[in-house]
């Protein structure tokens, strides 16, 4: 799996192929620059799920008591708005 991945990657550097059009992404726990891409790519999935959850239960009766703290709300806007 591993070959896989860097073979993709490789591919993408070379033809400006965008692999995740057609292949689910993967990265290399091995190389230090791929476990960066993945807690980068990890925060921003979660942020967009924080945000995505708090958009459709906004107006549901009770959000106010499940809602998210404002605080962590704040951090997922700025994470998505970097992404």
């Amino acid at each position: 799996k591993v070959g896989l991945c860097n073979t993709l990657s490789n591919s993408m550097n070379l033809d400006r192929v965008n692999v995740d059009c057609f292949y689910p992404r993967c990265f290399d726990m091995n190389n230090p620059t791929q476990v960066e891409m993945f807690a980068e790519d990890f925060k921003l999935t979660t942020a967009a799920c924080i945000v995505r959850r708090f958009v459709d239960q906004a107006d549901a009766p009770g959000a106010r008591e499940r809602s998210f703290p404002r605080e962590a709300l704040k951090v997922a806007l700025e994470v998505c708005s970097r992404g």
